[in-house]
């Protein structure tokens, strides 16, 4: 039950941080309702007493009336207003805190997924599932009210009208829900298969190099036509769907206009104050059409929230991926990494078996083998991104699993993928991304050989480095992601393939480096170049 509740609270939480807001939101929307509700009992007041008062009372109510719009008008715009800055804060919060969540799942549950598919799919569910909370539900609230509202008034009007026009809400219900399902499963293969179509675009775009060199382009092509095709097939089915629902309530809708114009024709005929009857006869088609407005408005509400629900569902299978298991202790000077008997399988496939390895401090390691042998892998490991099949990693004396790894990876170690990670700022900030400690003024960074490059960039360490201008080579991208974790100054270092990109002047200062540093320090190279090692003090081959 608590699992349930919080589930439910999982995105009502934004509303409660942004609550004033909200209300002023749901206050605004409450004077567009208001307004719609008074302004045709001004116009049929008018009408009623149009022969019996003078002028000035006319003007005087025709003044209240176009108050009253300008009212609504104000209301309608500053719904608008709070709708648009509470979306998209809400979104922003709530990708936030997906990121974060993301971020802690167990790495061999979420490494197979396409990533621009998934991001795809949590930007657009989320999109959706905000905007359901900051417009939808006002909108169905207010509505389902006004719509109460106005069938009251009409069976004060007249009982038959209000009677026939209730006849239609109930129609309007019974066309919702014989067709909720459908709509839930349609609305779902559209959503899935349109996160497909943007991911094979996104994962085009992202390889157009590739493409290029082989040109790949009917291939491509052909790519591109399969999933288009399948996507548009989904969405005009989903869209023909939504279209066959919508004439139907508009069918209703119009239907009941000329029932309501017998049912006046009935009372003109039989009441002798014919003039009364034609002044409800106009009061009652305003507001009829504003029912109909409103309660077609439901019946699209109805699909609206069958799409909520699959968006929601959608966000929950994200949400119940395992998480990492973190453990409480935190490890301090390392004096030595140990691997007992550690196996590894992906799915059936057996990567690492009775792996036996021990890292002291005060030396450097080089860890070889062929490609696919499991070298990352064992280092995944050492760091508990992936979880052993069998045997203990022990980090000193404590055994990884009570370990927490989150602080491990902050504080105790530092890591060089073999693709750096730089972001799209200066070289200084990417130097000192994820830093804790006291920073080094830039003049400072002259010392180390391998930043020797950034004297010559345009704006030295104030350079911004544009992924999509490409403006540094893949060397001296590598020789930034290596300056970030040395200076991060960890007592482990871990470098994956990290003089790949490198020129061989590159490769001494990086070896040079490392003879520097590895006297108080646990340094592991993964590395198929023979300098590195050579350079290093013992070889482990996977």
């Amino acid at each position: 039950m608590r699992k349930k509740i919080k589930k439910r609270n999982r995105y009502v939480k934004y509303i409660a941080k942004y609550k004033y807001k909200y209300t002023m939101l749901l206050g605004a929307y409450t004077c567009v309702v208001f307004t719609q509700l008074i302004i045709p009992m001004q116009i049929s007041s008018i009408i009623s007493n149009f022969s019996n008062v003078e002028l000035e009372y006319i003007v005087t109510q025709l003044s209240v009336i176009f108050a009253l719009i300008f009212l609504e008008s104000m209301g309608t715009y500053f719904f608008a207003d709070y709708n648009h800055k509470l979306s998209n804060m809400m979104t922003v919060d709530a990708e936030h805190d997906t990121l974060q969540k993301m971020l802690r799942i167990r790495y061999d549950r979420i490494s197979g997924l396409n990533s621009a598919y998934l991001s795809q799919r949590i930007n657009n569910d989320l999109c959706y599932i905000m905007d359901f909370y900051v417009e939808q539900i006002p909108y169905l609230l207010f509505k389902s009210i006004k719509s109460f509202a106005i069938i009251i008034v009409l069976l004060k009007i007249n009982v038959y009208i209000g009677l026939s026009s209730l006849a239609g809400v109930f129609f309007y219900i019974l066309i919702y829900f014989s067709t909720r399902k459908k709509y839930y499963n349609l609305k779902q293969k559209h959503a899935n298969i349109k996160a497909e179509f943007f991911s094979v675009v996104c994962g085009k775009i992202s390889n157009i190099l590739l493409i290029k060199i082989n040109s790949w382009y009917e291939a491509t092509e052909k790519d591109f036509k399969e999933v288009g095709n399948v996507f548009v097939k989904a969405a005009v089915k989903s869209l023909n769907f939504e279209n066959l629902i919508g004439n139907m309530a508009n069918v209703i809708g119009r239907m009941l206009i000329p029932v309501m114009l017998m049912f006046f024709s009935f009372s003109a005929r039989t009441d002798v104050r014919n003039v009364d009857v034609l002044i409800g006869f106009s009061a009652g088609l305003i507001y009829l059409q504003e029912l109909i407005s409103s309660v077609q408005f439901l019946v699209k509400g109805g699909e609206i929230y069958q799409s909520y629900k699959v968006s929601y569902d959608r966000m929950e299978e994200v949400f119940e991926m395992q998480p990492e298991l973190n453990g409480d202790v935190k490890v301090s000077n390392v004096r030595q990494i140990h691997l007992q008997n550690v196996c590894f399988a992906y799915n059936e496939h057996e990567l690492l078996r009775d792996v036996s390895v021990r890292f002291e401090k005060g030396k450097a390691y080089a860890i070889t083998g062929g490609n696919g042998s499991g070298k990352t892998t064992l280092v995944l490991l050492m760091l508990g991104i992936l979880k052993p099949n069998q045997g203990e990693i022990l980090w000193n004396e404590t055994e990884l699993a009570k370990i927490d790894t989150e602080d491990l990876r902050k504080n105790i170690v530092g890591f060089v993928n073999q693709e750096p990670m730089l972001m799209e700022d200066t070289i200084y900030n990417n130097i000192y991304y994820g830093y804790v400690g006291e920073k080094k003024e830039m003049e400072e960074l002259h010392q180390y050989p391998l930043l020797d490059f950034v004297k010559n960039q345009p704006q030295a360490y104030d350079t911004r480095i544009d992924s999509k201008t490409a403006n540094l080579s893949g060397g001296q991208k590598q020789r930034i992601a290596i300056m970030r974790t040395l200076l991060k100054d960890t007592e482990v270092v871990i470098l994956d393939e990290p003089t790949s990109a490198l020129d061989e002047k590159g490769i001494e200062l990086f070896i040079n480096l490392v003879r520097e540093i590895k006297l108080d320090k646990i340094i592991i190279i993964i590395s198929h170049d023979s300098q590195i090692v050579e350079a290093c003090d013992e070889v482990v081959r996977i």
